[in-house]
């Protein structure tokens, strides 16, 4: 959440559909390259399709917290590395 992530695809595209805005933006940089900002808490996919309409491909997306750097603080304050933090 509020972190965001370049991703490249295999394939050009030609228009990206979200399947909820309120969980994700994506900005394409160009025909190959998104810009993918998570923005809520929640499941959504990225659909991708080329200049036919057609579907060529679908990422299903997963916004969560960011434990990882949520641990390293709280092994740091309680001097502990035996903390684990799981969303």
């Amino acid at each position: 959440m509020n972190k965001s992530e370049t991703v490249t695809v295999g394939q050009s595209f030609n228009d990206v559909l979200i399947g909820s805005r309120e969980i994700l933006d994506v900005i394409p940089l160009n025909e190959r390259t998104l810009y993918v900002l998570g923005k809520k808490i929640g499941t959504t996919n990225i659909s991708l399709l080329d200049a036919e309409k057609r579907l060529i491909s679908v990422i299903d997306v997963e916004v969560g917290l960011d434990t990882a750097s949520f641990q390293e603080k709280v092994q740091a304050g309680a001097g502990s590395g035996a903390i684990r933090v799981r969303s």
